[in-house]
């Protein structure tokens, strides 16, 4: 008998040994053998390769433990068959996807979708920005609707069925889309709640929801919050039957301090529920926050060359099919080199690219620097979204920009801040142009994520000062592939120029001038910086075009102005000021990047020297604005402030400063008021005596107690007669004793 259950376990070991070689297989198909590039999840503790141990000839098995036992049986379940129909999900949502143009699973998808559909464990999931996240809890949370109690009732509340929480309003609406894009053929109801809207509409929308039918909430932190606490006493709906939590691009969640929010809308759910925690980056703190919220959960980990879970590491993995590139630029060169960059855009064919920036106003400047004030031909198609901007706007740049044409042959140009870095899925962007560095170093790995999505093909190129030149060397210890832009595309720029007429900004000289008349091409032309990369004379040329559109457009003027100020207060909050240093800005170069006439008093650089920038020799208070409308408005504004008499205000004389001591000063002048009191009394007491012993007689006590007390007066001093003076100097001697006794017995 005992031999039989020895050749059954041999046998189950077998067994074993070939599913996990065929998982190995399957997974690690990479030729590196130093890093295993696809770890599927992270209770493996050991070398995957070495898997001798199982092998029914080798010696002792080792013994797996529970987490690498659950792990492995979850790896082996999951088929092998990239396709949807893989999944066992409801015939239902197989068609949905194949109608969505969807039959091959991308690697996240095919590692959580099948753990999240048939075990009982929390799941989460790191994977890169543009790998497919989203479907992996929406077809499991569409799945589990179909086939649980989708339509029960709790006491006639509004019974959420499951929450999905995200940063930012653009990816609740592209969640949205996508959930929304299946009711052809599930019977659900979303209910989307972000900022932007009014309170009266998000309370309307719930009212609206259907009777018996469990709606599944698409929401950001804040307002799902506020909705909690303002419908708290209507017992309007309850989250406590809610079977699935979903929180998407989580490190941005905390990032933007919702982490208390979050606390309290998790707080109002049950804990037998299941939970996706989904980032492109597990940062330190992400990680706590996840282990708070999750329960017996699984780590996936989609990227390659990731590090094991339990490390106080970040694991940053960009796409392999992404070509990332870096050009350091004189802050002058910075415009130019952007437009340049554009022509070659269109010319090499490139229909869609990102330009990112640091501040929303920095996005309003260059969309109206770019749209017209340089005169970009048709081949240009300019968008914009910043946080500033309305959400309806915001919404609508964002849709134009997604649904262009497949016909269209110009060049599509998206200009944003940091809000296009998260989760937003615009298909066939081809390029982003980091026009700055991101204040928070993690944002780099979001923003190169526009492209290369599904494995496409990308590149991302980013601008820097020669100040900022270890900002290359940190993302290369980060393990994100930094290199110099290709000598080609500097080759094409720097020999756009063939002829003058290629220019849309060759200005006369004589239209831009400085202070003392002399020409401002002449001033720039003379500030050359030690290598540029482009053409210097060309971008004197630009930068004299620039100031000009400025000095006759003040709305152009009042743009540039808010970007200078805005960039130099985004620029001192840098994250790595090792690396971004204000001493290190050439910020006179900067203002005359910006076009300014006069540079803004800002606090960053009050007297600082400013090399490379001189003042216009146009007042900015006599620039007009080109529309009649506003101009009239701001003459009447004038007129109307040269009326109102301002009251005088009388300037009070202010108080005496009164003289301040130090304590040392102040405890020696304590001390010495302290003697002279003493010295007083002991004289007093002397006199005293005297006249108790008949030394001297009353009228001579008076005259003498009075002496003292004029002594202190100075206007009231009187002279004692002469023929006194011998008893008085007994009386002194007699003081100074007692005060040399007293001073002694106190030591």
């Amino acid at each position: 008998m005992s031999s039989f259950r020895r050749f059954e376990r041999l046998k189950r070991l077998g067994a074993l040994y070939r599913g996990i070689q065929s998982v190995f297989d399957l997974e690690h198909i990479e030729t590196d053998n130093s890093v295993p590039s696809d770890p599927i999840t992270q209770s493996t503790s050991s070398d995957p390769g070495s898997l001798d141990h199982l092998s029914p000839q080798g010696s002792k098995p080792k013994k797996l433990s529970k987490s690498r036992k659950r792990s492995l049986r979850a790896g082996l379940e999951s088929k092998t068959d990239d396709s949807v129909e893989s999944l066992g999900i409801d015939s239902s949502l197989v068609t949905w996807l194949h109608e969505s143009g969807i039959s091959v699973l991308t690697r996240v998808q095919k590692l959580s979708i099948p753990k999240f559909l048939r075990t009982g464990l929390d799941l989460l999931v790191q994977s890169h920005t543009g790998s497919g996240k989203t479907l992996c809890f929406v077809i499991p949370m569409l799945d589990m609707f179909l086939k649980s109690g989708s339509t029960v009732t709790s006491q006639g509340l509004i019974n959420v069925f499951s929450v999905i929480i995200l940063p930012t309003r653009e990816l609740a609406t592209q969640v949205h889309s996508v959930v929304n894009s299946a009711s052809s053929h599930v019977s659900i109801q979303c209910l989307v709640l972000i900022g932007g809207c009014s309170l009266d509409h998000d309370v309307k929308s719930i009212h609206r929801l259907k009777d018996g039918l469990r709606p599944i909430v698409i929401a950001t932190p804040g307002r799902l919050r506020h909705m909690i606490d303002l419908l708290s006493q209507e017992k309007l709906w309850t989250f406590k039957e809610v079977c699935m939590l979903v929180l998407d691009e989580a490190d941005r969640l905390l990032e933007m301090g919702y982490q208390t929010d979050m606390t309290t809308i998790i707080g109002t759910m049950p804990k037998q529920r299941k939970t996706g925690f989904f980032s492109a980056t597990l940062p330190v703190e992400v990680l706590a926050f996840a282990k708070r919220i999750l329960r017996n959960y699984e780590f996936i980990n989609a990227d390659a060359g990731a590090i094991d879970a339990s490390d106080n590491g970040t694991v940053y993995a960009t796409p392999r099919t992404l070509n990332n590139f870096y050009v350091m630029l004189d802050p002058r060169e910075k415009l130019h080199f952007l437009l340049l960059l554009l022509h070659y855009l269109r010319h090499t064919g490139v229909r869609k690219c990102a330009v990112f920036f640091l501040t929303c106003d920095l996005v309003d400047y260059f969309f109206q620097v770019l749209g017209s004030s340089l005169g970009t031909d048709s081949g240009t198609v300019l968008y914009r979204i910043h946080r500033k901007m309305p959400t309806p706007r915001r919404q609508r740049q964002l849709d134009m920009f997604r649904s262009v044409d497949t016909t269209e042959t110009r060049l599509q140009v998206m200009l944003c801040t940091d809000v296009f870095s998260r989760g937003i899925d615009i298909p066939e962007i081809e390029w982003v142009i980091q026009y700055d560095a991101p204040q928070d170093p993690n944002f780099y790995v979001h923003r190169i994520g526009r492209v290369s999505r599904a494995g496409a093909a990308g590149n991302a190129i980013l601008l820097l000062n020669h100040s900022e030149l270890p900002y290359v060397q940190f993302q290369l210890n980060r393990k994100i592939p930094l290199t110099p832009v290709s000598s080609s595309i500097i080759d094409w720029i720097t020999s756009y120029y063939s002829i003058d007429s290629s220019a849309p900004y060759i200005l006369d000289p004589g239209n831009t001038t400085v202070n003392n008349g002399e020409s401002y091409i002449d001033y720039l032309l003379g500030t050359s910086p030690d290598i540029p990369v482009l053409p210097w004379d060309y971008t004197c040329k630009l930068l004299s075009f620039l100031r000009y559109a400025i000095s006759i457009e003040r709305s152009l003027m009042i743009l540039a102005s808010k970007a200078f100020v805005s960039y130099t207060r985004a620029y001192s909050e840098h994250r790595l000021k090792s690396i971004f240093e204000q001493r290190s800005v050439d910020y006179g170069g900067l203002a005359t990047s910006f076009g300014v006439l006069r540079v803004p008093r800002v606090k960053e650089i009050l007297g600082k020297a400013l090399r490379h920038f001189v003042n216009s020799d146009i007042d900015p208070g006599k620039v007009a604005f080109l529309d009649p409308e506003k101009e009239k408005a701001r003459l009447a504004q004038l007129e109307l402030r040269k009326q109102v008499e301002r009251p005088r205000v009388e300037k009070v004389k202010p108080a005496p400063i009164k003289q301040q001591r130090t304590r040392s000063e102040k405890r020696i002048a304590k001390r010495e008021n302290v003697w002279r009191e003493w010295d007083e009394l002991a004289r007093e007491e002397a006199l005293i005596r005297k006249l108790k012993r008949g030394k001297i007689n009353k009228e001579q006590y008076e005259h003498l107690l009075g002496a003292e007390e004029a002594v202190e007066q100075p206007g009231n001093i009187e002279l004692v007669p002469q023929e006194e003076s011998d008893w008085e100097k007994e009386l002194d001697d007699f003081v100074n004793e007692c005060n040399r006794r007293n001073r002694n017995h106190q030591r």
